[in-house]
């Protein structure tokens, strides 16, 4: 009987040794679930927002879009906003002709829109006036004397302008324009645009949260891919750290 139990205990050993469950094993990396595989090769992994076709979440639902890919965000991107910004006060930076910013103002408790390009800016206040009071307009750029403190900001710019935004919004809280609690939302290109991408990739250590976001409305260019949303609290970024990250971005001749 012992001799039974000693050679029951022997090939518990083994097996513990070639499985690897010894209290020595090295950690292993954790594989990406089967799911996002598709998606691992762009970038580092981070939680996916729901995939689904523009057509049928709730964007579609309450707003009646005048624009389409690659002249706005999809609405899977811009949903997964509206759960960042529900119940709060927000600010969309960049609003063009107001496709995401009516979307957005069925789940924010206040919206306003700002934005400098004329032409974009009539059919805004339009569209506002037909809200019915659910969003407001300003024609003007970013960072103004005028920008409104809210609790989210949301934004999707040119890469290049990415550290320029940060930066404008930290000397903002700094100045007391805006509250040192407020969050910047940005959103970033996928890997399938590599100079876009390399800015995430740059912005990523800096990002309090993200989430990726693929979508899917069509086969043209721009109507597909696999964005980043990704969440800032530039109150509590190191500046000076930041500064040297993106040198080249503050200088300004760059925006000459």
């Amino acid at each position: 009987f012992f001799a039974f139990l000693s050679m029951l205990q022997w090939t518990m050993l083994v097996v513990l040794f070639h499985t690897g469950w010894g209290c020595c094993q090295t950690p292993q990396p954790k594989r990406a679930p089967y799911f996002l595989l598709p998606y691992t090769r762009f970038d580092v992994a981070g939680p996916a927002c729901p995939k689904r076709q523009s057509g049928k979440n709730a964007c579609s639902r309450v707003t009646r879009p005048v624009d389409k890919a690659p002249f706005r965000a999809s609405f899977t991107v811009i949903e997964h906003v509206a759960t960042l910004v529900h119940g709060k006060s927000m600010v969309e930076i960049g609003s063009r002709n107001g496709d995401a910013l009516d979307c957005l103002s069925h789940f924010a408790r206040n919206t306003c829109g700002m934005e400098v390009e004329p032409q974009h800016c009539a059919l805004l206040q339009k569209r506002a006036h037909e809200s019915h009071g659910r969003f407001s307009v300003l024609c003007t750029e970013f960072p103004a004397p005028t920008t409104p403190n809210a609790e989210v900001y949301y934004t999707w710019v040119r890469y290049f302008f990415d550290a320029y935004f940060i930066w404008s919004f930290r000397r903002l809280q700094d100045e007391g324009a805006i509250n040192a609690s407020s969050q910047l939302i940005m959103g970033f290109a996928g890997g399938e645009f590599p100079a876009e991408n390399q800015m995430w990739r740059q912005m990523q250590p800096f990002a309090s949260s993200f989430a990726k976001c693929p979508y899917n409305d069509g086969k043209k260019w721009r109507q597909h891919g696999h964005p980043t949303v990704a969440v800032f609290q530039p109150s509590e970024l190191n500046m000076t750290t930041f500064a040297a990250e993106f040198s080249a971005n503050l200088q300004p001749e760059f925006y000459a």
